[in-house]
C-alpha cells in the first residue's frame, strides 16, 4: 500500500482474538442455520464502537481492525477490548491489518490501569499521508469463510434494531429455501440529525421520531440516491407488526444497502477500490 514515504506492506492475520460465541440456541436444517454474524472493520480511533455493539447484538460478531504503523500498544488497545470486557469477548473476533514490520506479542492486560491510562490519553492513529483506507479488504478480512448462518455488514458506528438477530432467523424459518438461496435482504438504515444514546426499539418509535425530524433516512443529505432504492416510504406504511419483505426495483446503481444474505452467497467486495467512493457500490454491481 503506498504512502508518501513509499511502500508499505501488510498482513492479513484472521481470528487473532477469538470469541466464546458457540450459538447456544442451535437450530437444524437449511432455512434456520443458527445465526447471524454482524461484519465490520474500524481503524484504532473508532474501535471503541465495538462496546455499543456487542451490547445491542445477539449473535456472533467479526470485526477487522487496520493498524497502518509499527505500534504495538495500538495492537494492546484490541487486545485490552477482547480480554477486559466480558460482554464483547463473549461474543467478538478481532482480525488484524498490520504492518508486515510489527511483530505480534501477546501479554496479559491489566485492565484497570491499562482502562486509567486511556481515560488520561485516548488513543488515536491519523492516516498516514497519502494513504487511502482499505475498506474492502477489511470487509472481506472480516466475514466468516465457513459458509455457516448468515452475514449482515454494517458501519462500526451503526446500532442494528433491538432483537433484530432473533427476529430475522424467525422470519427466515417462514421463506421456501429458494427465496433463501436466491435473495438478499435489505435492512433499512437511519441516523439521528445530533448525537445521542436514546435509540427507538419498535418501528413506532422510529416512525414518531422520524415526523418529529429528529431521525431521517441513512445519507438522505449526504447521498440520497445511495439509499433510495429502499423505497422507505413504501417500508414505512406497511401495515403489519412483524418482520415482513418486499421486492425493490433498482432505479440508481448507486446503491448502497445493508443487508442480510446467507454466508455460502455472500459475493466478496472488490479490494481495488480503496478510501471512499464506489467501495461498497462495486460489491452490489457483482
Amino acid at each position: 500500500m503506498r504512502t508518501e514515504d513509499g511502500e508499505i506492506s501488510f498482513i492479513r492475520r484472521k481470528d487473532v482474538f477469538k470469541s466464546e460465541y458457540s450459538g447456544k440456541v442451535k437450530r437444524e436444517g437449511p432455512k434456520r442455520q443458527g445465526f447471524i454474524t454482524m461484519v465490520s472493520h474500524c481503524s484504532i480511533e473508532n474501535l471503541h464502537f465495538v462496546d455499543t455493539l456487542a451490547a445491542s447484538w445477539d449473535g456472533p460478531i467479526s470485526i477487522a481492525v487496520f493498524i497502518d504503523r509499527n505500534e504495538v500498544e495500538f495492537m494492546r488497545l484490541v487486545e485490552y477490548y477482547h480480554q477486559c470486557f466480558k460482554h464483547i469477548r463473549a461474543k467478538t473476533t478481532f482480525h488484524l491489518m498490520y504492518p508486515e514490520s510489527m511483530a505480534l506479542c501477546f501479554t496479559k492486560i491489566n485492565c484497570d490501569a491499562f482502562g486509567a491510562k486511556l481515560k488520561e490519553s485516548p488513543m488515536y492513529m491519523r492516516p498516514l499521508k497519502g494513504m487511502s483506507y482499505p475498506h474492502n479488504s477489511l470487509r472481506n478480512l472480516a466475514t466468516p469463510t465457513n459458509g455457516n448462518g448468515y452475514v449482515f455488514h454494517i458501519d462500526i458506528d451503526m446500532i442494528p434494531s433491538f432483537n433484530l438477530h432473533e427476529e430475522f432467523l424467525k422470519y427466515a424459518e417462514t421463506l421456501d429455501n429458494r427465496i433463501l438461496e436466491s435473495s438478499i435482504f435489505i435492512v433499512p438504515a437511519f441516523e439521528y440529525k445530533h448525537h445521542t444514546d436514546d435509540i427507538p426499539r419498535t418501528k413506532l418509535e422510529l416512525m414518531q421520531r422520524s415526523v418529529n425530524r429528529e431521525i431521517r433516512t441513512f445519507y438522505s443529505k449526504a447521498c440520497w440516491k445511495c439509499q433510495f432504492n429502499t423505497n422507505y416510504r413504501k417500508w414505512k406504511y406497511l401495515k403489519t407488526k412483524t418482520m415482513t419483505t418486499y421486492d425493490i426495483e433498482s432505479k440508481f446503481y448507486n446503491y448502497e444497502p445493508y443487508y442480510i444474505v446467507r454466508a455460502d452467497r455472500f459475493i466478496p467486495y472488490d479490494e481495488r477500490f480503496l478510501g471512499r467512493g464506489y467501495d461498497r457500490i462495486s460489491q452490489v454491481l457483482s
